[in-house]
């Protein structure tokens, strides 16, 4: 299944990290990706669930997102 995510950005951020793990501790990382857009597509990922989250790295030191969560099912 493809999946994307998006989010809305906070004031004067243009530029943003996400990151994609099995896990909510983001122990098993399985992607981490720099962007200037508010959209991700992830790609085609297989059954199960998954955590992500995103922050803006405009600045140093800025948090990251509350972790959100999604699962792909069987087709």
């Amino acid at each position: 299944t493809k999946v994307s995510v998006s989010w809305a950005p906070g004031s004067l951020a243009t530029h943003f990290s996400v990151e994609l793990a099995t896990d909510s501790q983001f122990k098993n990382i399985l992607k981490s990706q720099k962007t200037r857009e508010t959209s991700l597509s992830l790609g085609v990922l297989t059954k199960g669930e998954y955590y992500w989250r995103v922050r803006a790295i405009d600045f140093e030191n800025l948090p990251w997102s509350a972790t959100s969560s999604f699962k792909v099912g069987p087709e």
